[in-house]
């Protein structure tokens, strides 16, 4: 993998409603409430806040981190799906089509996150009949990638259309198609 150099960077579309009341609302909640029970039930705040509430809100910061994607990059020999720790590469050499499409029709999570900072993981597709993988912050105006080894990822850059394109005309220097959208 490249070190982030010579990198155009394409920002996430804003976060659906699902997703903005999951991270935003729920989660807070379902850190706070547990924290509340038992420092009820023992009487130690302080010691039940520290422990029961610092538990959760690793877990809660742990997802953010594996699941939540910052950008989404390109460079000269690769896509790039940036998360706060890690990133995943795609290599152009292995993209057979790529094009914007209008929505994912997710059948169920196969092993995902669907409502903590995102959609992240592998869903079962029902317009693939297949599993997939999805990094994005909505499930509609998406991007599709297919690549050689069967696999296939959704993607939701704020701007599908010109994210095709940038990654279309990579695939051309490198004197492949890349299907048309």
């Amino acid at each position: 993998m490249t070190y982030l150099v010579n990198i155009k960077w394409f920002t996430p579309a804003p976060r659906d409603i699902l997703i903005r009341i999951s991270t935003y609302i729920v989660g807070p909640v379902i850190v706070l409430i547990p924290t509340f029970i038992a420092g009820a039930n023992n009487g130690d705040w302080v010691s039940t806040m520290a422990g029961v509430g610092g538990v959760l809100l690793a877990i809660y910061v742990i997802a953010y981190l594996f699941s939540s994607v910052s950008a989404y990059g390109i460079d000269a020999d690769q896509l790039i799906i940036r998360k706060p720790v890690g990133a995943i590469s795609i290599p152009y050499s292995q993209i057979i089509s790529i094009k914007s499409i209008e929505k994912l029709n997710a059948g169920f999570k196969v092993f995902a996150n669907a409502g903590l900072f995102g959609y992240f993981g592998l869903f079962f597709s029902e317009d693939d009949n297949k599993t997939v993988g999805v990094y994005a912050t909505r499930l509609k105006q998406l991007v599709r990638i297919q690549i050689a080894n069967s696999k296939t990822y959704y993607l939701s850059p704020a701007e599908p259309e010109k994210f095709v394109e940038a990654v279309k005309q990579h695939l051309n220097q490198n004197h492949q198609g890349g299907e048309k959208s």
